[in-house]
């Protein structure tokens, strides 16, 4: 399990600096928390719509900061979202909040 995709974060680092990065960051902690939170509801409520897109905003934010296994995880459930899979959505809130965790904290570390 790769949590990040450090090649590109060593890019981005060198083009924008880490400095910039660690301000980028911390706009998408305030933004996905809310979306994330966002997300388990409309799973609850089985709106598959809203699945799709807050999946698709969240991958998107996820995949630029390098966080590869958790932004897998949004397309999983953007894809699950788009096919009205909300039983494949419901499961693959499984765990989903530690892997958040786990990359917050392995992106930190990078950044630190």
């Amino acid at each position: 399990m790769a949590l990040l995709d450090t090649a590109q974060l060593d890019t981005m680092s060198e083009i924008i600096g880490k400095e910039t990065y660690r301000t980028i960051f911390q706009s998408y902690l305030a933004d996905s928390a809310a979306k994330l939170a966002q997300l388990k509801e409309v799973v609850d409520a089985q709106d598959a719509d809203h699945i799709e897109k807050l999946s698709h905003s969240l991958k998107s934010a996820t995949s630029n900061l390098g966080m590869v296994d958790l932004a897998a995880r949004f397309a999983t459930m953007e894809q699950q979202g788009k096919a009205a899979d909300v039983a494949g959505a419901q499961a693959s809130l499984g765990g989903l909040d530690s892997l958040y965790q786990d990359s917050i904290a392995a992106l930190e570390e990078y950044l630190a």
